[in-house]
């Protein structure tokens, strides 16, 4: 049996304006949910308060590849 922690990063990027990025607190609230490690590493701030214009998360746990490849893709 393997001990190796499972790790995925998840980049979200505001394509067409900073509303994308909100997602970002749900996918955690999703992930933790689902029993993984869910948290930002890393924000760019927009120009509007509270709002980014990326933000990369580390999800960690044994589904956290295929919760990261459930979330692969444009969100309009």
């Amino acid at each position: 049996m393997s001990n190796t922690i499972v790790r995925v990063w998840l980049h979200i990027t505001a394509g067409r304006g900073p509303a994308e990025c909100q997602l970002a607190a749900l996918i955690e609230a999703e992930a933790n949910a689902q029993g993984l490690t869910c948290a930002a590493i890393d924000a760019v701030e927009g120009d509007a308060k509270g709002a980014l214009l990326s933000v990369l998360l580390s999800i960690e746990g044994a589904g956290a590849r295929a919760f990261g490849s459930a979330s692969v893709g444009s969100v309009l």
